[in-house]
């Protein structure tokens, strides 16, 4: 899909003096919105096809993450602008500090070349590599796919995850590679392969097509990583607020009880020294819900996807969020 990329002439040199007259989020203050990016991931950030032709708008968690650290400096009615990375230059915008969120995983920040541009902040969320299968398939563990055709986006992820993992176990199969997304959907739909490797995120978007929709994605993941919440180096402060407003919606997930607190009071995190006004943490869940909300409305049964939390539910559940406990 192409989308559209905001484009902002001279923040550059606004970007640098915000840098020394007090920080981004200053400037964000100064000019009313937050700016955030990240690459295209179905349920984190993709364009919303209902909206009118010619009117980009942004779904997806990551979206929503955006909104609420705009809530954090701008109050529930703050501005927020979103757009999508995928060519050189849409990256110039991250190192040029244009914008001043980026939703990026590791992989994407060293291949820009901007692990010393950028902080690398908590988890937005856990992405996997897994394999998809028909439903009527004998698989069901990873190594059950042996000699199996298999097929993959040549040079991806992906791709990098299945090779790793069936060499470890000295698992041979049949590759089939592919240089676009829906040329590989195509051949796996036409039953071309005995499984299709790619991010779960992906597969939960191609089961929404015919003849797909009851397939599986195996459990087991063929690797994990993270998508993080990163902000400019060269300001604390800013990757302070970005951080503890994640944290903040992971810990409103918490309910009361005789020993401990809910929403806003399970992480109280006195705002004033961060630039923030009374009470911000209030209106973002007051706004937003928690974490769980949030992921229920792009990624969960409340969404087309369906995805169920897994890797990305509390600690206690089985997940591995877990934020800063506070009393």
């Amino acid at each position: 899909m192409r989308g559209l990329v905001f484009s902002f002439s001279l923040l550059g040199a606004v970007f640098v003096a915000s840098s020394v007259h007090g920080g981004v989020a200053e400037r964000v203050k100064t000019e009313g919105a937050l700016r955030c990016g990240s690459t295209e991931r179905p349920g984190l950030a993709e364009p919303d096809l209902a909206a009118p032709v010619g009117n980009v708008q942004w779904l997806g968690l990551n979206v929503e993450m955006c909104r609420a650290i705009a809530i954090a400096v701008l109050g529930p009615a703050g501005r927020f602008e979103f757009h999508r990375y995928e060519t050189q230059k849409d990256y110039d915008a991250v190192s040029q500090g244009t914008d001043a969120v980026f939703f990026l995983t590791a992989s994407e920040i060293i291949a820009q070349n901007l692990s010393a541009k950028l902080i690398p902040g908590p988890t937005v969320y856990y992405e996997t590599h897994a394999l998809m299968v028909k439903a009527n398939s004998a698989a069901h563990r990873l190594e059950d796919l042996k000699g199996a055709r298999i097929c993959f986006v040549i040079g991806s992820g992906a791709q990098r995850s299945l090779e790793s993992f069936f060499e470890a176990r000295q698992l041979a199969f049949l590759r089939l590679a592919f240089s676009e997304e829906h040329e590989m959907a195509d051949a796996y739909r036409a039953g071309r392969c005995d499984a299709v490797a790619e991010e779960v995120t992906a597969l939960a978007r191609l089961r929404l097509q015919e003849g797909v929709k009851a397939d599986r994605v195996l459990p087991q993941p063929l690797a994990v990583f993270p998508v993080m919440v990163c902000t400019a180096i060269a300001d604390g402060q800013w990757a302070a607020i970005a951080a503890w407003t994640l944290h903040t919606l992971i810990r409103a997930d918490i309910h009361e009880g005789s020993w401990r607190a809910d929403g806003a009071k399970a992480l109280a995190i006195d705002g004033a020294g961060l630039g923030l006004g009374q009470g911000w943490q209030k209106q973002i869940i007051d706004t937003l819900g928690g974490y769980g909300d949030m992921y229920r409305r792009t990624l969960g049964d409340q969404s087309i996807y369906g995805l169920a939390r897994g890797l990305n539910a509390p600690s206690l559940e089985g997940g591995l969020f877990a934020a800063p406990y506070s009393e």
